[in-house]
């Protein structure tokens, strides 16, 4: 059964996934205990991977064509062509291993490393896709199990994972700005955690994927400022100072309104005003009273 691998196989007779009922995909992997196939379909964002039984599968009825260099025992493959999809290969006759597999529909380019028969996918290159165009995918593991380890978006944003092939989750997403975003959940249920800024001040998070609501900021001069409210609505309720006065804010005094200003660091009394750091290297002034010493 394992002869499969690297074919294009097309699906039918899916019920779960009707939606590949008719598409081709490229065998990846043969499961003996399971007797299923793991097979890989192209979309517009990434690779599909599916496991599927062999009666769901057929072999394409389009011809194919294979280009070999050399002659007589020393002509060896060096291409294969599908209707949409050509696989490339390197080596000596007898021996030759498939080094790249280029979709013409999405413009995905599929890198492999190995020897023949042992092939591991190790990039994938989105190069013509609208949605995911300059995307490139890094894997890890061993032909059949590789494990998608790494994105790299064409903004320089990169997205880090963990886990076994097909339950990668999202573990650190390092964006452009040299902000570090860090997750913790199941694949499909990450939430984030924490937020590193380039300036090294970190932000904390805690709730349900997609409703995470913050609830302190860790500066590197070492005061914390502590919020409460839901998501998207938190409020700053005190600031605990590195030498261990703690400074608390009237939040329903704060939302009346008044002139916001930032210093970068200090605590301050001047007059008619009180300011105090806050951390977000910005200084906020605020009326008389609004602060007040614990």
């Amino acid at each position: 059964m394992a002869a499969l691998l690297g074919v294009r196989v097309k699906a039918h007779g899916l019920v779960s996934r009707a939606d590949l009922n008719g598409q081709e995909g490229l065998v990846a992997a043969f499961d003996e205990r399971s007797g299923l196939y793991a097979v890989e379909f192209v979309n517009a964002m990434a690779l599909d991977r599916v496991n599927i039984k062999p009666r769901n599968l057929a072999l394409p009825s389009r011809c194919h064509a294979v280009h070999y260099e050399g002659e007589g025992d020393a002509a060896r493959k060096v291409r294969q062509d599908f209707t949409g999809f050509v696989l490339h290969f390197e080596g000596e006759a007898g021996a030759e291993r498939r080094v790249r597999a280029v979709f013409a529909d999405h413009g995905q380019v599929l890198h492999y490393e190995g020897e023949a028969g042992a092939e591991r996918k190790v990039r994938v290159v989105m190069s013509r896709s609208v949605i995911a165009d300059g995307q490139v995918q890094h894997f890890a593991g061993e032909a059949g199990a590789e494990r998608l380890i790494r994105t790299v978006l064409d903004d320089g944003e990169e997205h880090y994972f963990d886990g076994a092939a097909g339950a990668e989750r999202r573990v650190r997403v390092r964006l452009a700005d040299g902000s570090t975003l860090h997750y913790e959940g199941a694949k499909g249920d990450e939430r984030k955690v924490r937020e590193v800024l380039a300036s090294g001040n970190a932000h904390f998070f805690e709730g349900a994927a997609g409703a995470e609501r913050l609830t302190h900021t860790a500066f590197t001069n070492g005061n914390v400022q502590y919020y409460k409210g839901d998501a998207g609505a938190e409020r700053r309720e005190r600031m605990v100072f590195a030498d261990g006065r703690e400074q608390r804010l009237d939040n329903d005094a704060e939302t009346e309104g008044g002139d916001v200003l930032y210093f970068e660091s200090g605590f301050a009394t001047s007059g008619h005003t009180q300011s105090f750091y806050d951390g977000c290297e910005e200084t906020r002034w605020l009326p008389m009273g609004l602060l007040s010493e614990t």
